[in-house]
């Protein structure tokens, strides 16, 4: 049996890895075409605004666990009734929570371009409106995910990174810079949408009949869940929106540019925590063993961004040429940096994942301190960049270290 769960795992995440391989390289080639089609501080506004939109979207990510979550605990015990509960239930939730979100940062738009130093509020509003179609996608890619239908999920995903990278280039040839390249994402995010509802709408033409969930459990979940993702969105994107703030146009671009650099490390182990997630879940559910799923998960992701990061380190500025086609001197040392902090960072991610998965929650506190703390030392010390970099390498560090003894005492399955 466990041979077989890892050999599945393994399996599974070569297609994942595949199909978010497709949606990656769209996300690279995208971000390849900004950096080089936009100013150095246009890419900076475009850069900060992607950041607010991580932050401000932790409801997705949020969403999703909590489908993916308790979709593969119900598939595991084979009540297909509760799935589609949670689901009807789900879609009637965000639809209220995204109406009023969306009304919100309208209201805020104003605000916000002035703190990101932007002379138009008209790339906050398309912002906007992509954090609030965002909201829907993981409704189904959740339920996909959580019944381990993993091509069906891949397919989705690798179409919204190809209409994003090609109507972003033909929005931004047409003259429209950053509004443009946020208008094609924002078209991405409203077909994708469109195209993820239809296996929802397969589901439901079922003839198994509702069987009521008690959800209140699943709001339990949701609390946890959701302050992992905003501590964890702030940790690696809050940097951007406080360097846009405090340092130059033209330092914000170079950071802009050394994050676009490493944050590829980050990326990578995006495919092997969407298979190990509901695996773990499933196992979970019915109280089997899930710590070899983790073991083989971390090794993984080890291998395949200490790799990447050792490339980005050893060869910077042979990275930076194949990316941007050109040496920026100024982002040399920054992106070595910011290559290792995200190795760190693509370790927690699986840890953090696979404790949610068994209910281990205890993690959430100091992660939420360290999150905090992270801003804090940046709005004392921001002398440099280098020295936000350093502060943001030794809560990575320091945060792995934690999660890795935390994640390995669990006392469950």
């Amino acid at each position: 049996m466990r041979s077989y769960k890892i050999d599945g795992l393994l399996k599974e995440s070569l297609i994942m890895l595949f199909a978010t391989g497709i949606a990656s390289l769209c996300n690279l080639l995208y971000q390849l075409y900004m950096v080089r089609k936009l100013s150095t501080i246009d890419y900076g506004i475009l850069n900060s605004l992607f950041s607010l939109i991580m932050i401000v979207s932790v409801p997705t990510g949020t969403f999703q666990t909590v489908i993916t979550k308790f979709v593969s605990s119900f598939h595991g015990r084979d009540e297909l009734g509760k799935i589609k509960f949670l689901l009807s239930k789900a879609i009637r939730n965000v639809s209220l929570f995204a109406v009023s979100l969306f009304l919100i940062l309208i209201l805020l738009s104003k605000f916000i371009s002035d703190y990101l130093r932007i002379s138009s509020i008209i790339p906050v509003i398309i912002a906007s409106v992509i954090i609030a179609f965002s909201l829907f996608i993981p409704i189904s890619l959740g339920a996909l995910q959580g019944l381990q239908r993993f091509n069906k999920m891949g397919f989705i995903m690798a179409i919204g990174g190809m209409l994003k990278l090609s109507l972003g280039i033909l929005l931004v040839l047409a003259g429209l810079g950053v509004a443009g390249a946020l208008g094609g994402f924002a078209a991405a995010v409203l077909f994708t949408f469109v195209l993820s509802t239809i296996p929802i709408i397969g589901f439901f033409s079922h003839h198994t009949p509702l069987q009521e969930v008690d959800m209140s459990e699943v709001y339990r979940y949701v609390v946890p869940t959701a302050l992992t993702w905003l501590a964890f969105m702030s940790l690696t994107n809050i940097d951007i929106i406080l360097v846009k703030h405090f340092f130059s146009p033209q330092e914000a671009g170079y950071y802009s540019i050394a994050s676009m650099l490493g944050k590829i490390v980050l990326f990578l182990p995006a495919a092997i925590t969407a298979v190990m997630f509901p695996k773990v879940s499933n196992l979970h559910g019915q109280g089997k063993e899930t710590r070899p799923i983790l073991k083989m998960s971390l090794i993984y992701v080890a291998l395949l961004c200490g790799g990447a990061a050792l490339v980005c380190i050893l060869f910077p500025e042979e990275v930076m040429r194949l990316v941007l086609g050109r040496i920026v001197s100024e982002c040399t040392l920054l992106a070595r940096i910011f290559a290792l902090n995200m190795a760190f960072f693509s370790l927690l991610t699986i840890l953090l994942f696979y404790q949610l998965s068994v209910h281990r929650f205890k993690f959430i506190i100091p992660l939420s301190i360290f999150a905090v703390l992270e801003v804090i030392l940046i709005l004392l010390f921001h002398n440099s960049l280098f020295q936000v970099l350093t502060i943001m390498g030794i809560i990575g560090f320091l945060l792995f270290l934690l999660n890795l003894r935390s994640a390995y005492y669990v006392r469950t399955c």
